[in-house]
């Protein structure tokens, strides 16, 4: 394009350069062709190919949260399998993660809080890990450690409502432990 557009606009003799704009009209159909369809087309190609299984476990999970009962435990527990398939090709903190989503969802409260540590050892930083480990640790009963968890990624969290969730959840925690006071408390920061 800058080639094109570098071409003069006229001759040294006054007169329009011949097929300029066509030049740079033709230069413009080939950038946006070859950027907008290569990016329109990329995706659905990938997965025609199946070359990703993450897009297999996201399936799974979306189709996990949509559905109830029996059905969900068993589809969440296909979406743990794939996880577990993604962290062993890459452990990465996003595929702890997923995989820690996917352990909660099927109800392996204990492994997904030991995937959750591995995300939080990964990225310190991040508040999501504390959030959902705290969520296992209170469907196990282990309402300290949920509570230690949430404060912590309290502290994580930069987000209005990153924060809002975290309160929520501490909110149902103190519930849990009949400590009603903090627990509206909670529910209010929230």
């Amino acid at each position: 394009l800058a080639a094109a557009l570098a071409l003069p606009a006229a001759l040294t003799d006054g007169t329009p350069f011949p097929g300029r704009d066509a030049i740079i009209d033709c230069t413009l159909v080939v950038i946006l062709v070859t950027l907008v369809g290569q990016g329109v087309t990329l995706l659905p190609l990938v997965r025609r190919l199946g070359l990703s299984d993450a897009d297999l476990t996201d399936t799974e999970v979306r189709q996990a949260r949509e559905t109830g009962g029996a059905a969900n435990d068993a589809i969440y527990a296909r979406a743990a399998e794939s996880a577990r398939g993604l962290v062993a090709k890459e452990s990465s903190f996003d595929n702890y993660l997923l995989l820690g989503e996917t352990q909660l969802g099927a109800k392996q409260y204990e492994a997904a809080v030991a995937s959750f540590k591995q995300a939080e050892a990964m990225n310190l930083a991040d508040w999501l890990p504390h959030f959902y480990a705290g969520q296992a640790l209170t469907q196990l009963g282990r309402y300290a450690e949920a509570e230690a968890a949430l404060k912590k990624g309290l502290g994580e969290a930069k987000r209005a409502d990153e924060k809002a969730r975290l309160w929520r959840q501490l909110g149902f925690v103190y519930e849990k432990m009949k400590n009603l006071e903090q627990a509206k408390a909670a529910y209010q920061a929230g």
